[in-house]
């Protein structure tokens, strides 16, 4: 009887094992489905502190049917154009997007690679940029681009030297030529030439300054040559007085940054980020230093210099245009471009953002550019941009020459 009742007891045991077991099992039930992921793919310069690549792995959390593929390549044209050409090669198609440098975009999309974004972005899709990086974006008046973050570079100087900031290249010329011979300074200006964009960035400033850039994205470029003739006179003039050197080839952003840092320089034009460094508290020149305008040829006090940046593009060849301009637009959201902001240091495109001051301050965004980005204008440099930009260092390399005349310099321009 006893025994009799500890099988009962046993078999109850057993049936509830077995249905627990079945239970965990989902037994009897049909297998869930893994939702099928379209795969978008993208490719964007060195992401230094992380930030795009946080942003791209939250929009996949937010949507479980899309996949990002992303592709880090270099910041500069060659390294970015040969990771494209490895990744194409790999047996990966066009990527979808591309984040690629404003000067690169007439030239892609002239090939062709890129997707012409009129009608597949909302019409106010650019009401929050400043209107040179708006244009930036646009090639033959259809827009291809939309900016993603931006800068412009600045003049440098002592502020325990000079009294107020110079606003004429005449002035900062004879500043600099007599603190340099008073103070046994090495140099009177230096920027950071080595890098054939930046060397470009220079040559652009000074002709924007003087009115003389022209436009080289038509077919027929026009040439205001007696503006271009005083911007290159003013350029031999620095060099006849010495102020400035042919050493400045030879100077990197950083080198750049660091003679100046150490006092061997009057004045310097590098990008915004150098305030930040200068600022340092190891910075010899902490609280001796100020940030203004590139000047302009007179004493007008309307400013108008270089901006420049990164831009947000989809490619011709992409099958998932409207999820390509979802992951565009939620990379230009308002809150995600203070992240990348503060992540990677790189300057927002959005002007609403520069109303606001914490991120500003965090990063030790100098107070002169938030003025001076709406009256920014881009380089334009058209479908030979490389062409140009190597020519507009020869001509600075011809300023060196004793035996060149400012006509000659123009002629280069000229006839190119």
């Amino acid at each position: 009887m006893l025994v009799s009742k500890n099988c009962r007891y046993l078999s109850v045991i057993i049936c509830i094992l077995i249905i627990s077991l079945l239970s965990g099992c989902d037994y009897g039930k049909p297998p869930v489905e893994e939702k099928v992921r379209t795969e978008i793919s993208l490719v964007y310069p060195r992401d230094g502190g992380g930030g795009i690549m946080r942003l791209l792995t939250e929009y996949e959390q937010l949507r479980d049917d899309v996949s990002i593929k992303a592709f880090e390549a270099a910041g500069e044209k060659q390294g970015y154009y040969e990771r494209l050409t490895a990744v194409i090669s790999a047996g990966q198609k066009m990527p979808d997007i591309l984040v690629i440098h404003d000067t690169w975009m007439p030239e892609l999309a002239e090939k062709g690679i890129l997707k012409q974004l009129d009608g597949i972005l909302g019409s106010d899709s650019l009401s929050d940029f400043h209107p040179g990086m708006a244009e930036a974006g646009r090639w033959k008046g259809k827009l291809f681009a939309i900016p993603f973050w931006q800068d412009m570079p600045l003049l440098y100087y002592r502020k325990d030297l000079i009294d107020t900031p110079l606003n004429t290249w005449k002035k900062l010329e004879d500043a600099a030529a007599d603190l340099k011979s008073q103070l046994e300074i090495p140099y009177g200006l230096i920027f950071p030439a080595e890098s054939q964009w930046n060397s470009t960035v220079f040559m652009t400033s000074l002709l924007i300054a003087y009115d003389a850039m022209p436009d080289f994205s038509g077919q027929a470029v026009s040439y205001n040559e007696k503006a271009i003739s005083s911007a290159f006179g003013r350029l031999k003039s620095l060099a006849e007085k010495d102020v400035l050197s042919s050493d400045v080839f030879n100077m990197g952003a950083e080198k750049c940054r660091q003679v100046f840092s150490e006092g061997n320089a009057v004045f310097m034009i590098n990008w915004s980020y150098a305030a930040r460094l200068l600022i340092k508290d190891d910075s010899p020149l902490k609280d001796r230093v100020a940030s203004a305008p590139i000047p302009m040829a007179g004493s007008d006090d309307t400013y108008s210099g270089l901006i420049s940046g990164w831009m947000l593009t989809i490619g011709s060849q992409s099958k998932h245009t409207a999820l390509a301009r979802e992951v565009v637009e939620y990379l230009i959201r308002h809150d995600n471009q203070r992240r990348i902001a503060l992540d990677n240091g790189q300057l927002p495109a959005r002007v609403s953002l520069y109303e606001e001051k914490g991120w500003q301050d965090r990063l030790h965004v100098p107070e002169v550019l938030s003025s001076l980005l709406p009256a920014g204008q881009p380089a334009m440099l058209g479908i030979y941009s490389e062409d140009l930009m190597g020519q507009l260092n020869s001509i600075l390399s011809k300023v060196f020459d004793t035996e060149t005349k400012t006509s000659d310099l123009l002629k280069m321009l000229i006839e190119r």
